[in-house]
């Protein structure tokens, strides 16, 4: 099972040049990576707003990526029952987002140089 939707990819690389879907790729990575890394700093301050406007943010880009799988877990993560439950739903999506990390390596690796 894919952690990325190969539809939504080929969708978003239709038409582009290689060095600009290149640039995307590593662009959702960066991303992702640093709304993942404000979750858990967040989450450490208890900062629970923040921690579920990460999540929000993090499921909208999973979201555009087709990362569905990330998404519903970010999801989950924006209106955590109580700040007890929020480490729990934070294991969950970074259990996902390492493997949209890894999926997104591997595409940028693949991609045919521009």
């Amino acid at each position: 099972m894919q952690a990325i939707d190969p539809t939504t990819v080929a969708i978003l690389s239709e038409g582009l040049p290689p060095d600009v879907f290149l640039t995307i790729l590593r662009t959702f990575e960066h991303d992702l990576a640093e709304l993942g890394e404000r979750m858990a700093v967040a989450l450490g301050e208890r900062d629970m707003a923040a921690f579920s406007q990460g999540a929000h943010a993090l499921a909208g880009a999973a979201g555009s990526l087709g990362a569905q799988r990330l998404a519903h877990q970010a999801r989950l993560a924006m209106r955590p029952a109580t700040p007890e439950a929020a480490p729990a739903l934070l294991a969950g999506v970074q259990q996902e987002l390492r493997l949209v990390l890894a999926e997104l390596r591997d595409l940028a690796a693949a991609s045919p140089p521009g």
